[in-house]
């Protein structure tokens, strides 16, 4: 093995590249792949950083699912450290992502059926979703973020409608103490019925567990992420999804991308409300100490939580204030007023 012939001291470059080729070979997937782990497979559906996306019949139950299968891109998978990393986020991934399938499952959330290895590889088996907000929407977000052209809008009411349920998922996901990171219209999915679903938690990030680098596990979208994002991971927090939220908003009511010196939606669309429009710049805020704290004050700023939810709201307040500052992070003065008032 190549570890123990570096350890004797007669590791060369040379052999340490035929044991990086191997390695990428036998972790690369067949093109032309029909079958994996008793799923019938029915072509792929998406391919990224860490792995294979097939639309796949599952064994016994026979229905269409989503098969996610642990195939990294060849840059990490000849690199034995960074496949490693990469292994562990692939494993992360299912386990952030079946948290929310079991016991119960949430309804703004994918759900995962089966998650197992086979010959080596870890994969899972999740919803299959074939409608995305991506899809609905169109457009061509490289000539959108130039400005040069503007999409397809979505009517207020169904634009508020989607915004809602994702909001509704993202609440529990940051409730598990989780940071999306990759809000986007592709990772915003829809069921027969039409329900919202998120997917996508490949570099989700738990606000205290394991760290990852930045070379192992993807980035999210230029288009969607927040500036503090993109300038590093490492201490990003509930306030990158409520960007990246507010910016996939600002698409469907202007056909547009919230790039450069942008105007508020409202002087863009004058059917979207000005109160909710201000949410929205809010939400875009360059500091993330000027946007919410919460996504429940989010969408309570666009209208859309009753009075009944006001109670939950303050706890949850409270309780992202406090975990702010016990991992020494910045705080509004409206929760430095609240942290007193609790003697914390």
């Amino acid at each position: 093995k190549l570890e123990e012939i570096e350890h004797l001291g007669f590791a060369t470059e040379g052999s340490r590249s035929l044991y990086n080729n191997l390695l990428a070979k036998s972790i690369a997937l067949p093109r032309n792949l029909t079958t994996f782990a008793g799923y019938e497979l029915r072509g792929e559906i998406g391919r990224g950083a860490m792995g294979v996306v097939y639309k796949a019949i599952q064994p016994g139950t026979k229905r269409d699912v989503a098969l996610k299968i642990f195939s990294p891109v060849d840059d990490i998978a000849r690199d034995p450290r960074a496949l490693s990393e990469c292994r562990q986020r692939f494993i992360q991934e299912a386990e952030i992502t079946a948290s929310f399938s079991h016991p119960t499952e949430h309804p703004n959330i994918i759900f995962i059926y089966h998650f197992d290895h086979y010959q080596g590889k870890p994969f899972y088996a999740m919803q299959y979703l074939a409608e995305t907000l991506d899809k609905r929407l169109g457009g061509d977000e490289e000539e959108l973020a130039k400005g040069a052209a503007s999409g397809k809008t979505l009517p207020v009411s169904d634009s508020l409608n989607i915004i809602e349920q994702v909001c509704k998922g993202l609440k529990t996901v940051h409730e598990k103490g989780i940071v999306h990171r990759d809000i986007k219209p592709q990772n915003i999915l829809f069921n027969d019925s039409g329900i919202v679903k998120i997917g996508d938690f490949g570099i989700a990030k738990r606000l205290e567990g394991i760290s990852f680098t930045k070379s192992t596990g993807g980035f999210a979208s230029a288009f969607y992420a927040a500036p503090d994002q993109e300038s590093g991971f490492k201490d990003v927090d509930y306030r990158a999804d409520i960007y990246s939220v507010s910016a996939v908003l600002y698409r469907m009511v202007t056909g547009r991308l919230p790039r450069g010196g942008f105007k508020p939606p409202h002087q863009i669309n004058p059917e979207f409300p000005k109160e909710k429009s201000e949410a929205v710049m809010k939400g875009l805020s360059e500091n993330p100490a000027e946007r919410f704290t919460t996504i429940t004050a989010f969408i309570q700023s666009l209208g859309l939580v009753s009075a009944g939810a006001a109670a939950e709201h303050k706890r949850e307040k409270y309780k992202i204030a406090v975990e702010m500052v016990l991992s020494d992070g910045a705080i509004t003065a409206d929760e430095e007023k609240l942290l007193k008032k609790k003697r914390i």
